[in-house]
C-alpha cells in the first residue's frame, strides 16, 4: 500500500468503524439503513480520494499544469468535507449525511478536468456539462436527505439513498461509470 493510500485509509478507518458502532446502537431500520448508506458510500469515497490523488501525483510528474494543482486541492478539500461529514454523522446522521452529499456536490461543480495516466492525452477537459448526471444524483441525494427531518419520509429517504448508493457502488465496481 502506498504513502497516499495508507494516509486515506488512515483518515477514513475511524469514521467506517465509528458508523458501524452507531449502527449497533441504533434501534430503528430507517436509521440503520441511512447510517449503511453513508457508510458504503464513504468506503467509496475513501476509494476514490485515493485514485484521484494518486492520479493528480502522476499528473504533476509532467510539470507544472495549473489544472493539475487546481484538481489536488479540490480533491483534498472535498476529502476535508467527505471526513466531517462522515465523522459529523456519529453524532447527527442526517447533518453528517448532507455534508457527506454536499462534498460530492462541490467536488463535481469544481473538479474541471480528469486526469487518465494511460491515456494519449492524459489531461481531459471535464465540465459540468459531463458531469450532469452526476451532478443530478448529488441534487436528489441532497433533496432526500433535506426530507430526512420529516419523519413520515424517513423510510422512503433510507430505501432510496441505500438504493442510490448500492447501484451507483455497483456500477462503479461492475460497469463503466467514471
Amino acid at each position: 500500500m502506498d504513502a497516499i493510500a495508507l494516509r486515506i485509509f488512515g483518515l477514513f478507518l475511524p469514521a467506517g468503524i465509528g458508523l458501524l458502532v452507531q449502527m449497533g446502537r441504533m434501534t430503528d431500520w430507517t436509521t440503520r439503513g441511512l447510517a449503511l448508506a453513508i457508510l458504503i458510500l464513504g468506503a467509496d469515497l475513501a476509494g476514490m480520494a485515493i485514485v484521484d490523488l494518486q492520479q493528480a501525483a502522476i499528473g504533476q510528474m509532467w510539470g507544472k499544469d495549473e489544472r493539475v494543482v487546481a484538481f489536488r486541492q479540490i480533491t483534498w478539500s472535498t476529502i476535508g468535507l467527505e471526513l466531517v461529514g462522515l465523522y459529523g454523522a456519529m453524532v447527527d446522521l442526517g447533518w453528517g449525511s448532507a455534508i457527506v452529499l454536499l462534498s460530492q456536490l462541490w467536488f463535481n461543480l469544481l473538479a474541471q478536468i480528469q486526469i487518465q495516466p494511460q491515456a494519449t492525452v492524459p489531461i481531459i477537459p471535464f465540465g459540468l456539462r459531463d458531469r450532469w448526471l452526476v451532478l443530478l444524483a448529488d441534487g436528489v441525494g441532497l433533496g432526500l436527505v433535506g426530507l430526512w427531518v420529516v419523519d413520515w419520509a424517513r423510510p422512503g429517504v433510507a430505501i432510496v439513498l441505500l438504493g442510490m448508493v448500492v447501484l451507483y457502488s455497483g456500477i462503479k465496481r461492475f460497469g463503466s461509470v467514471n
